[in-house]
């Protein structure tokens, strides 16, 4: 069974985790139905505020500064459009695929050792 710290987190970030008896089916109905960005950091050559958390963010204020001002409303959804739905375009977000990473029974190690 799952932590509830655990379900609590992912459904903090604005994921969806059904919990059931074995641990494994619950990492296994894991999702989010919006892309995760990591949270910038401090490195040695820049601080988080120096940095651009999402990579060419800048780049695309910049093109649509116009609307910006003129139409918040529809700058708004031509950001959410790039940046916040699911798409395989590397953009610096994390996708999370759901798939078993190492064995959860015992029996699978026996023949190894």
């Amino acid at each position: 069974m799952l932590d509830d710290v655990i379900t609590y987190r992912v459904r903090q970030l604005g994921g969806q985790i059904e919990v059931k008896p074995a641990m494994k089916d619950s990492l296994l109905s894991l999702s989010f139905p919006h892309v995760l960005y990591p949270k910038p950091t401090d490195l040695p050559w820049a601080s988080r505020r120096q940095q651009e958390p999402i990579i060419g963010i800048g780049e695309f204020c910049d093109r649509y500064a116009e609307l910006v001002t003129g139409a918040p409303t529809s700058f708004a959804k031509l950001l959410r459009n790039e940046y916040f739905t699911n798409h395989n375009k590397p953009l610096g977000q994390t996708f999370i695929e759901p798939q078993y990473f190492a064995p959860f029974e015992d029996e699978e190690w026996r023949g190894d050792f």
